[in-house]
């Protein structure tokens, strides 16, 4: 017999994905195995990076500085960002809503 742990499942969210997230919770049951779903985003921009950056420092959730200005950044300072007392409040909700619903879905339970 095959032993099964862990089952990674690519998914886009779309609803193009549902079936196979069925199809890999039937194995996970099967198996007694767990179940991760993976959400690739490969085509991101770096604008789009930043935009978001924007966004989330305007609600207060991070917080930017800037570095000293680099020779190899072209004489262009470095921005660091750290996340602030209510961005890891904002993020153990999401982290705990994101688990509530995973173990409202057909066969999943939270894990």
């Amino acid at each position: 017999m095959i032993a099964i742990r862990t089952v990674v499942c690519p998914v886009d969210f779309s609803p193009a994905t549902s079936r196979q997230v069925d199809l890999a919770s039937d194995v996970c049951r099967a198996f007694g195995a767990r179940l991760i779903l993976h959400h690739n985003v490969s085509d991101l921009s770096v604008g789009a990076v930043y935009a978001t950056l924007v966004r989330l420092e305007a609600k207060g959730f991070i917080k930017s500085s800037a570095g000293e200005p680099t020779a190899e950044r072209g004489g262009r300072a470095k921005r660091y960002f750290r996340v602030t007392g209510d961005g890891k409040v904002a993020l153990r909700n999401t982290q705990d809503m994101i688990q509530k619903m995973s173990a409202g879905i057909k066969g999943l339970g939270a894990t």
